[in-house]
C-alpha cells in the first residue's frame, strides 16, 4: 500500500503513472503490482523490450472517505498501447467495480491505441473495454478520463474515453483517433504534417476539444488540480452516471449540428435498394443465401438500411457495402437508424452486415470529433442490446480498426464469412508508427498470429463466434436462439487457445483484490 505523498507532487505529464494515481487518492493500493511479472509473450518473442505491468497500474484508492478505482496508462512503454495484458488488466479492474461498486471509476488515459505488435490482441482487448466500461456505467458508477500525459489520448481508447461520463484534459494534451503520422502515411503530409504541432493542436488539442464541447473541463498540469475537480464530478454524475435513451438523443443531437455546421449531410439515402442496384455486389449474395423477401431497403453506394424478412422473421438491417469508410457523416447516420430501431422497432432483431475499410484517414474527420462520432454509434449498439434488442452481426468482406470495434464487435455475437478479412491496419501505416520495414510488417502478416489478418486468428482469440462457409437462414435463426448478454470473449479465446493470457490476467486482477482487503 502506498500513501499519498507528503511533498509537492510532480507535474502531470512528467510524473509516473504510480506517482499520478498516489497523488490522485489518498493509500493508493496496486492490484497485480511487477512482482506478479505480466510479460507479453508476442512481444518477447518478437525481440522487443517488455515491462513487468505492460505499460499500466492499476488499483484502488480512496477520496474524501469514498473508494475509488483507477487505471493509469503508461505512455513511456511501447506509447500506453493496449496489448492482452495491458487490456487484460483494465478489463478486470472494470469487472472487479461491478462486483464491488465504487465511488468512480477514474482511467488516466496516455496512449496512441492499440498496440501494433498485438494488433489483433490489442483490438479485441479494445472491443472488450468499449463494452465493460458502459456496462461500469449501467451499474450506476461514474466513468471518468483523465488525460494529460504527454502521448494524448488515440485510437481505441479515444473511443473509450468518449465512453466515459466526462473528460478532463489539461492544456497540452490531445485526444482523436488517428495521429498525423497515420494519416500523414496514407494521405501525404500536405493534408497533414506530424512535424506542424500548431495544426495538430488546432486539430486535437485540449482547447479545441473544449471548444467543441467533447471535454468538460481543461485544468493545469498538476496532479493536486485533477484531484481537486474529482468530487465535484463523482458527486455529478453519481446519480445518473448511466447510459439512457436521453442521454444518447441529447448527445445525437449535439453531433447533428455539429455536421450542419460544417456542412455535411446527416441525411440518410433514400435510394430504395433492390436486387438489381446491388448486381455484382457481395452484399446481394449475402442475402440471396439468407432467402431474405419482402425488402424494404434504400441506401447508398456505402450504406443499406431497411427492413426484410428471413425465415418468417421480420429484421431491421443495418448494412456497410463496398469497403465503406467510415467517417463522421457515417457514423451519425447509423446511430440514427440504431436509434429510430430502439424507438420503433423495440423488439425486432437487428443485423449487421459489415464490409469496411476503416475509418477515414482526414484532417478533418479528426478536427470534428471521429472518435465521438465513432463512440456516440458504438453507445447506441450498447444502449439497443440494454433494451434487450437482438444484435447479430456479419462479417461478410473485410473489416478494418476502429470500425469494427465500434460495429460488429458491439454485437450480443460476431460471425464471419471464411473468405472475409479483419485486420488493424495497412502495412505502411504500421511500419510508419512501429519503425519496423513494410517487408517486415508484410512478412508478419504471412504467418505471425498475432499480425496475420484473417478470421480464423480472431476466432482462435474469441473475438468471432463461427465462421461461416456460407450464410444461410438456419445459421442465423441458430446464432439468434444462441445469443448472450454476457461477454465470453476472453473465456473463448482462452478455450480456443488463441488468447492464453486475457482471461487469466482479468481473473487475477479479482484474486489481487481478495488478497488485499
Amino acid at each position: 500500500m502506498i500513501s499519498a505523498a507528503s511533498s509537492p507532487t510532480p507535474n502531470f505529464v512528467y510524473a509516473t503513472p504510480r506517482e499520478r494515481l498516489s497523488g490522485l487518492v489518498d493509500q493508493f493500493c496496486e492490484l497485480l503490482p511487477p512482482s506478479a511479472h505480466q510479460y507479453s509473450y508476442q512481444l518477447q518473442a518478437l525481440g522487443l523490450p517488455v515491462a513487468a505491468d505492460d505499460g499500466v497500474v492499476i488499483g484502488s484508492g480512496y477520496l474524501n472517505g469514498q473508494l475509488i478505482y483507477l487505471a493509469a496508462q503508461d505512455g513511456r512503454f511501447m506509447g500506453g498501447s493496449v496489448g492482452e495484458i495491458h487490456g487484460a488488466k483494465m478489463l478486470g479492474l472494470c469487472r472487479l467495480a461491478l462486483q464491488e461498486r465504487p465511488a468512480a471509476l477514474v482511467l488516466l488515459g496516455d496512449s496512441g491505441g492499440v498496440r501494433l505488435q498485438e494488433a489483433n490482441a490489442g483490438l479485441l482487448a479494445i472491443a472488450e473495454l468499449l463494452r465493460a466500461v458502459l456496462e461500469v456505467r449501467a451499474a450506476g458508477i461514474p466513468v471518468l478520463m483523465l488525460i494529460g500525459g504527454q502521448r494524448g489520448c488515440f485510437g481505441g481508447m479515444g473511443l473509450v474515453a468518449h465512453c466515459a461520463n466526462a473528460i478532463v484534459m489539461s492544456p497540452n494534451a490531445r485526444l482523436g483517433m488517428s495521429g498525423p503520422e497515420v494519416i500523414a502515411s496514407a494521405c501525404g503530409r500536405a493534408e497533414y504534417d506530424p512535424a506542424d504541432q500548431a495544426q495538430i493542436m488546432a486539430t486535437t488539442g485540449a482547447q479545441h476539444r473544449l471548444e467543441q464541447g467533447d471535454v468538460l473541463q481543461l485544468v493545469s498540469g498538476q496532479i493536486e488540480d485533477f484531484r481537486a475537480v474529482l468530487p465535484e464530478l463523482i458527486q455529478r454524475y453519481s446519480s445518473g452516471a448511466a447510459l439512457t435513451l436521453i442521454t444518447c438523443l441529447d448527445e445525437h443531437q449535439l453531433l447533428r449540428q455539429r455536421l450542419q455546421s460544417a456542412l455535411l449531410s446527416e441525411q440518410l439515402a433514400a435510394t430504395p435498394v433492390t436486387a438489381h442496384t446491388l448486381q455484382d455486389d457481395p452484399l446481394l449474395q449475402v442475402l440471396l443465401n439468407f432467402k431474405a423477401y419482402d425488402w424494404q431497403l434504400r441506401g447508398d453506394a456505402q450504406l443499406v438500411h431497411g427492413e426484410l424478412s428471413i425465415a418468417a422473421k421480420r429484421w431491421t438491417l443495418i448494412a456497410l457495402r463496398q469497403h465503406a469508410v467510415i467517417g463522421v457523416e457515417l457514423a451519425w447516420q447509423m446511430a440514427n437508424l440504431v436509434l429510430a430501431a430502439i424507438q420503433r422497432q423495440p423488439h425486432r432483431p437487428l443485423l449487421l452486415l459489415i464490409d469496411t475499410a476503416g475509418q477515414r484517414l482526414r484532417r478533418q474527420e479528426e478536427m470534428l470529433g471521429l472518435p465521438r462520432f465513432m463512440a456516440h454509434l458504438a453507445k447506441c449498439l450498447q444502449l439497443a442490446r440494454l433494451a434487450d434488442i437482438p444484435l447479430l452481426a456479419l462479417i461478410y468482406d473485410q473489416a478494418l480498426s476502429g470500425a469494427i470495434v465500434a460495429t460488429g464487435m458491439m454485437a450480443d455475437q460476431c460471425y464471419a464469412l471464411e473468405a472475409a478479412q479483419i485486420h488493424v491496419m495497412a502495412a505502411p501505416a504500421v511500419a510508419s508508427i512501429t519503425g519496423m520495414s513494410v517487408d517486415r510488417v508484410r512478412t508478419l502478416n504471412g504467418h505471425d498470429p498475432g499480425f496475420a489478418p484473417g478470421v480464423t486468428h480472431y476466432w482462435a482469440m474469441g473475438g468471432i463466434d463461427a465462421i461461416w462457409s456460407q450464410p444461410t437462414a438456419e445459421l442465423l435463426l441458430q446464432a439468434l436462439l444462441r445469443r448472450s448478454n454476457a461477454d465470453c470473449r476472453t473465456w473463448l479465446g482462452l478455450q480456443r487457445g488463441g488468447r492464453s493470457l486475457a482471461q487469466h490476467i482479468a481473473d487475477a486482477v479479482l484474486s489481487s483484490a481478495k488478497r488485499n482487503e
